[in-house]
C-alpha cells in the first residue's frame, strides 16, 4: 500500500452507520384506551421517555404520577436518548426515507 492510500483513508473518517428513529403515533386501540403518550421527540436528535407510574384505585386508575423532591416540588422522571436523527410521529416513513437518502454524505 502506498502512503497516499493511507492518507486518503485517514481523511475519510465520516461515520459509516447512522442511527435514525421515528416515533410512531398512538394506535387506535391506545387512543380508545386513553393511554398516555410517554415518548417525546425534542429537536432533531433527542427522544425523551417519561417514566410511567400507575396508582390503582378501586374506581379509577391514575397514570403519569409525579414524584416529589425533597423540597416538595413535583417532577416526572425523564430519560433522554440521543440519535443521529429523530423524527416525530407526524413524519411519515416515506418522508424519513427520502430525507435520509438525500442527505449530504
Amino acid at each position: 500500500m502506498y502512503i497516499e492510500d493511507f492518507q486518503s483513508q485517514a481523511i475519510d473518517n465520516t461515520p459509516k452507520i447512522r442511527v435514525v428513529v421515528r416515533k410512531r403515533p398512538l394506535s387506535d386501540k391506545e387512543l380508545r384506551n386513553k393511554d398516555y403518550d410517554i415518548v417525546e421527540v425534542r429537536g432533531t436528535q433527542t427522544v425523551v421517555v417519561r417514566e410511567q407510574r400507575y396508582i390503582f384505585h378501586p374506581h379509577i386508575m391514575l397514570n403519569h404520577i409525579f414524584r416529589t423532591k425533597v423540597d416538595l416540588t413535583k417532577y416526572t422522571e425523564e430519560h433522554c436518548f440521543n440519535f443521529d436523527r429523530a423524527f416525530d410521529e407526524k413524519t411519515s416513513n416515506e418522508r424519513v426515507w427520502i430525507l435520509e437518502m438525500n442527505r449530504k454524505k
